[in-house]
């Protein structure tokens, strides 16, 4: 009885060490991302310098508003506006923001 629980303990304790060891082999990768804001407020001042349907494409890249430089930048497709907007809305988008609705629909 006690021989068995001594056997079952080395085993135990030789397949955390397997487990620990192994770990040791895995790659190790810290990311991390950095962005044109430091802060909620720097970005709010940078997306409050857009206004919509007349600033220029060369206008967003000067505020480093560009998905090519920019890690917190991204361009949607179809599906991910509707997923994002309309969740839990009706389709026909009457309470959505024109911009948005002229966009989806």
């Amino acid at each position: 009885m006690i021989r068995s629980r001594i056997n079952h303990g080395i085993h135990l304790l030789l397949v955390l060490q397997c487990l620990v060891g192994c770990s040791g082999l895995l790659p190790k990768e810290k990311t991390i991302t950095v962005g044109a804001w430091n802060t909620f407020e720097e970005a709010q001042h940078t997306f409050d310098k857009i206004i919509p349907y007349q600033t220029s494409l060369d206008e967003l890249k000067e505020l480093n508003i560009n998905p090519e430089t920019n890690a917190n930048i991204s361009i949607l497709n179809y599906s991910d506006v509707t997923g994002r907007f309309i969740a839990g809305l009706s389709i026909d988008g009457y309470v959505l923001d024109s911009g948005v609705r002229e966009c989806i629909l």
